[in-house]
């Protein structure tokens, strides 16, 4: 028990010489590290369209007229639509029309005979009402053989009209269906090429990652140097030349732990080791500078 009845602090042990040569080691490695050139990735990173897809741009461009002239020729059938249907017309109309006219006269002349026959038969042939009776005969088959005609060219011309607007419906319906089937196979072979651009992307993407593994390799080593000595128990001390050693170490530990917070607030994970190391050196050159 030491004067005055307080107790005496132990010293605190001696830092043992292979932990000094250690820390030496850590920070020598430290400043190797913080003096190696920047080596840029010389890789690809983004991966190219393929062949596919190149060749599904090619083929929907080429495709996008695809029907339009079939389209514009069904949309000039419709805006011309009379002349259009004159190619439809029944060309044997004309002949079914007249044997019908020639039917319905000769109804008309059976019935002109009947007449005379009856008038004979009365001894009024040749009055004025067989005449009356020829002549109201006359004008009705007159009439009728105008009705029919008017029918049956109204029939012919409807008919016309109706297939022409079908036919021009359906020519633009097939263009746009050859339209569309062409740009849904450029859009699958467009897919196929995105399968395989995304393949290509995940091996580049690999390849960098590896890359960068490689790279921060000696950090991470150096990280592990680190971490072992702040686990040491021994603490420097101060004033004495043969203890320098450890003051430069407890500037290495102490640079370490506070350069690794500030890298894991910025970046957690590699920002921890990039930290710690940059803390480490910076505390222990300041240190030896004391």
């Amino acid at each position: 028990m030491s004067k005055g009845g307080k107790e005496a602090k132990a010293p605190p042990p001696e830092m043992p010489r292979w932990i000094d040569d250690f820390a030496q080691q850590t920070l020598s490695n430290a400043g190797n590290i913080s003096t190696r050139k920047y080596v840029p990735y010389t890789g690809e990173t983004v991966a190219g369209a393929t062949p596919d897809q190149q060749a599904s741009w090619d083929f929907t461009r080429g495709r996008l007229a695809t029907g339009a002239d079939q389209i514009e020729q069904a949309r000039q059938q419709l805006v011309n639509l009379p002349q259009t249907a004159q190619q439809y017309y029944n060309p044997w109309l004309q002949e079914v029309e007249q044997n019908a006219i020639a039917n319905l006269q000769r109804q008309g002349d059976l019935s002109l005979h009947n007449i005379g026959a009856n008038a004979r038969n009365v001894s009024a042939f040749g009055g004025a009402r067989q005449g009356l009776q020829e002549g109201v005969l006359q004008s009705e088959v007159a009439r009728q053989a105008g009705d029919m005609s008017a029918q049956l060219r109204n029939q012919g011309w409807t008919m016309a009209m109706n297939t022409a607007v079908q036919n021009a419906q359906a020519q633009a319906g097939m263009a746009s269906q050859e339209q569309q089937v062409a740009l849904q196979a450029g859009s699958a072979l467009n897919q196929a090429g995105a399968q395989q651009q995304a393949q290509q992307q995940a091996g580049l993407t690999d390849q960098y990652q590896r890359w960068l593994q490689q790279q921060q390799y000696p950090l991470q080593q150096l990280q592990i140097r680190l971490a072992a000595l702040q686990g040491v128990p021994y603490m420097p001390t101060a004033g004495k030349a043969k203890e320098a050693g450890g003051n430069i170490l407890g500037g290495v530990l102490g640079g370490a732990a506070s350069g690794a917070g500030m890298g894991t607030a910025i970046m957690p994970g590699w920002g921890t080791a990039i930290g710690a190391v940059a803390g480490g050196l910076l505390g222990g050159v300041s240190t030896a500078m004391q």
